[in-house]
């Protein structure tokens, strides 16, 4: 039995219009890797469809060897559009069989599917519009695997329709933003690179990938003193690693840095370096450590420094307001 025959349980199915994005996607996949997709593809009209043909035995005349390559290459693709055909007919519900009935050719068998059972864009969009809806929803709700395979079909529907939601860029950056709480070494390594317009370089079907890896159901029990290693090797914590900006007083929907629509009429930003860091701003002139504490370190006069006004200050600053936003 042909190798593509005998996985035809683990491929997506064809049984509503719904389904006909992730199902398509498959099978011209299918036809691409083994170099058919010319013979098949139903946007191209039956009149100009590539036909593959027996070689021609004047061809001979090039030489035994090079006709002999000639067969091989006609008998390979021959076999690989009977694999996609009983593909087809195998992952086909039965509500849709009969539209395969009189069918001779793959391309034949997918353009009598497009007609029937393709949605047009504007009932495509609505299905977006409701897959995204339901991954707002969240893990907790949803279950996690549903949820992380729901940005797949979404960008699978996305494929065939022009929407910038359903896009593979702008579902890894919804991705990324919702596991500030259920995956923060994906977010924190993350985020804040999306947050200053940076590329991450990766496929959503990777970012899912890291997210399996480094989910760690324990920490949403305790995300008060929790710390995490980022994927770059260093440790964050959920506590005190809020915003991108680097204060725990707020999130990062409520930063003035990272969302200057929020900021109130007269606000001005702190010079803190760190701070601006983490916002993805540079460092102002004369902020260096030195300039900030306006002395030389401790460690010169070769005294103990006194802590207790550093921890009368930390005392005062926990119930004291923000002084990046003022809240």
């Amino acid at each position: 039995m042909p190798q593509m025959a005998q996985n035809i349980y683990n491929q997506p199915t064809l049984k509503s219009p719904s389904d006909w994005a992730a199902w398509y996607d498959n099978i011209k996949t299918s036809a691409q890797l083994t170099l058919i997709w010319e013979y098949c593809d139903p946007d191209v009209d039956e009149s100009n469809i590539k036909k593959l043909e027996f070689p021609s035995e004047r061809e001979n005349d090039t030489g035994y060897a090079k006709y002999k390559v000639q067969i091989d290459i006609w008998s390979n693709r021959s076999q690989s559009l009977a694999n996609v055909m009983v593909l087809i007919r195998s992952t086909v519900g039965k509500d849709y069989q009969p539209y395969l009935l009189g069918a001779s050719s793959v391309h034949k068998m997918l353009v009598s599917l497009k007609r029937a059972v393709k949605p047009n864009d504007n009932i495509l969009k609505r299905d977006i519009q409701e897959d995204l809806d339901r991954r707002d929803q969240g893990p907790k709700r949803l279950g996690l695997e549903p949820w992380l395979t729901l940005h797949r079909t979404i960008m699978h529907k996305g494929k065939q329709v022009d929407m910038p939601q359903a896009k593979e860029e702008k579902l890894i950056e919804l991705l990324v933003s919702d596991c500030e709480e259920i995956n923060p070494v994906l977010y924190y390594e993350y985020w804040p690179r999306l947050m200053r317009g940076e590329s991450l370089g990766k496929t959503l079907e990777q970012i899912i990938g890291e997210f399996k890896m480094y989910e760690n159901p324990r920490s949403r029990k305790d995300k008060t003193h929790a710390a995490f290693a980022t994927l770059s090797g260093q440790r964050t914590s959920a506590a005190g690693q809020k915003c991108p900006c680097g204060s725990s007083r707020h999130k990062r929907t409520q930063c003035y840095y990272v969302n200057p629509s929020l900021r109130p009429e007269g606000w001005v930003g702190t010079s803190h370096p760190d701070s601006r860091a983490g916002a993805g701003l540079p460092p102002e002139r004369g902020t260096d450590a030195s300039e900030r504490t306006g002395s030389s370190s401790d460690g010169a006069t070769g005294e103990r420094p006194d802590t207790s006004q550093t921890t009368r200050a930390v005392d005062r600053a926990s119930t004291t307001p923000c002084r990046l936003h003022g809240f």
